[in-house]
């Protein structure tokens, strides 16, 4: 099986909303970028549990890019406890709060791939507001609520090194 192969049947069974075709869709776009921009450097605000960090980490592996994935490990609302989508396996025991970081580092090192894929914990626009590096790909899959996902699109936002929107 090749390390493409490993890596996308391993993204199948990580914790995580991304439906497969779209994780494969996601997968596809950034590997065809990295084919034409080789050693990019590439961001997802939103990390969840590593689902679609494994997705853009195996185009990111393929092409020597490195991609950090932001996120505040915290959850959505939607994840909080009384909401559709929570999970208490999720819940810190110490404070109470849900806490997917450690699930997310489990995900990248058991795929193999924390020599390309790096976290950032924060608020999105608390790091964006530091982080002056170029991206070659931005891909948004935060909050949804519109107080949560528009700010990530105002100025401050990491800028683009590419032309390339697709």
């Amino acid at each position: 099986m090749s390390r493409r192969d490993e890596l996308l049947a391993y993204a199948e069974g990580v914790k995580g909303f991304m439906p497969r075709d779209e994780g494969l869709a996601l997968y596809e776009w950034s590997n065809a970028h990295g084919e034409r921009a080789h050693r990019g450097t590439w961001l997802e605000v939103g990390a969840w549990c590593g689902k679609s960090a494994v997705y853009l980490g195996a185009a990111a592996e393929a092409s020597s890019s490195v991609l950090y994935s932001l996120d505040h490990h915290h959850g959505s609302e939607e994840n909080q406890a009384g909401w559709e989508h929570f999970d208490p396996t999720l819940v810190d025991p110490v404070d109470g709060r849900l806490n997917t970081l450690p699930t997310w580092q489990r995900t990248i090192a058991d795929a193999q791939l924390e020599a390309t894929v790096f976290a950032l914990v924060g608020p999105s626009t608390l790091v964006a507001a530091h982080f002056a590096q170029p991206l070659d790909i931005l891909f948004i899959d935060g909050g949804h609520g519109h107080d949560v996902a528009w700010p990530t699109t105002r100025p401050g936002c990491p800028r683009s090194s590419s032309a390339d929107s697709s």
